[in-house]
């Protein structure tokens, strides 16, 4: 009997970066008003000077985003990423997550934008939609809506931003890199 050895190069992987941005109250929707998509209306605010923060984290794949793929790549799946939660939950991401601890505000990706291996989805909240202290960012697909806990987790991260008071619109980009 022959034995035979499977060798591979490299190994496939997924993973992310999420940056959240604030502006001062009603920036982004004038950019957004004047035609341009978010991707545009964000760098316009940065060239001009109207960013006030960024924090960036890493954004852990649940397993149920990675099953959320796999189907996506087998065709049992036809709804790929679609919404952006946010919330106040403090517990640490952890692979089997599937949903968010506390969410309070879920809205539409508003941009997708594919470079080669490069993923980027974004989304904004308007001061008025996030008056919140947000320490938890998720998103979504499958069967998402705007309803909370609705649809698939395919990514979970902790991010602290302090936005009670509403005076800032906040931007979310998150950047997958497939390898």
């Amino acid at each position: 009997m022959n034995n035979i050895t499977i060798k591979h190069s490299e190994e496939a992987g997924i993973g992310g970066t999420l940056v959240v941005r604030s502006f001062p109250k009603g920036i982004i929707g004038r950019y957004l008003d004047s035609g341009m998509t978010i991707s545009e209306a964000i760098q316009a605010a940065i060239n001009a000077g109207l960013q006030t923060d960024v924090v960036a984290e890493h954004n852990l794949v649940v397993t149920a985003g990675k099953t959320l793929v796999g189907n996506l790549m087998t065709g049992k799946g036809s709804t790929g990423l679609t919404y952006i939660g946010i919330g106040t939950g403090t517990t640490a991401a952890a692979l089997g997550d599937t949903k968010l601890q506390t969410e309070v505000r879920r809205k539409a990706i508003t941009d997708k934008v594919v470079a080669g291996a490069t993923i980027t989805l974004s989304s904004f909240f308007l001061a008025s939609e996030s008056t919140y202290s947000i320490q938890e960012i998720g998103f979504f697909g499958a069967l998402a809506s705007a309803v909370a806990n609705s649809g698939t987790l395919f990514s979970r991260t902790l991010l602290a931003y302090n936005n009670t008071s509403g005076t800032h619109d906040l931007t979310f980009e998150y950047t997958l890199t497939i390898t």
